[in-house]
C-alpha cells in the first residue's frame, strides 16, 4: 500500500460493521491495521504540510495573484484580455517552478510504501463482508490493504 492510498482505506474501514465480523483474528487484524494507518496518515499529512511550507511559504502573495489570474482566465471571453492574462501567468516563472517542485516532492512521498501493516486475507475478508450490508466502494477502497493470491491461468490442453 502507498501513502496516497491511506485515506481511502481509512474511509472504507469506517463503513465496516466490526461486530458483524465473526472471525475474531480477522476483526483484530483490521482494528490493528486501522490504528496503524491512522498514525501513518497523520504523519503523511504533516509531511505534505511541511513540504508546502518549505516550498511555497515565501510565495503566499504571488500564489494568490496566480490563482486570481487563473480564475480570470477561465471566465474571460475577450481573446486580447485572455492573451494578456496568459502573459502575466507565464511571467510568474519563479512561483510556478516552486509549485511544480512541490508537486513532484508530494508525489514522491505519496508513492512511498506504508510499512508496519499486515495485509488482510482477501478471501476471509470477502466472506465476512458478505455478512453485512456493503457496496463495492468499500471493496475498491480497502483493496490496497488486502493480500490475495492470483491463480495463473493454466494453458488448456488440446
Amino acid at each position: 500500500m502507498l501513502n496516497r492510498e491511506i485515506s481511502r482505506v481509512l474511509g472504507a474501514c469506517k463503513k465496516i460493521r466490526m461486530p458483524k465480523i465473526e472471525d475474531k483474528d480477522l476483526r483484530n487484524q483490521i482494528i490493528k491495521d486501522h490504528l496503524i494507518l491512522l498514525g501513518k496518515n497523520k504523519k503523511y499529512e504533516q509531511e505534505l504540510e511541511n513540504l508546502r511550507t518549505v516550498h511555497l511559504g515565501a510565495y503566499d502573495k504571488q500564489i494568490e495573484k496566480l490563482q486570481e489570474l487563473q480564475n480570470q482566465l477561465q471566465t474571460e471571453t475577450d481573446r486580447a484580455k485572455q492573451a494578456e492574462i496568459v502573459r502575466e501567468i507565464n511571467a510568474m516563472t519563479e512561483v510556478r517552478d516552486a509549485i511544480s517542485t512541490l508537486n513532484k516532492a508530494q508525489d514522491e512521498i505519496g508513492k512511498k510504501e506504508v510499512k508496519g501493516i499486515t495485509p488482510i486475507d482477501a478471501v476471509k475478508f470477502t466472506e465476512e463482508l458478505q455478512k453485512q450490508d456493503y457496496d463495492c466502494g468499500i471493496v475498491e477502497d480497502i483493496f490496497p490493504l488486502l493480500s490475495y493470491e492470483i491463480e495463473e491461468e493454466k494453458p488448456k490442453k488440446k
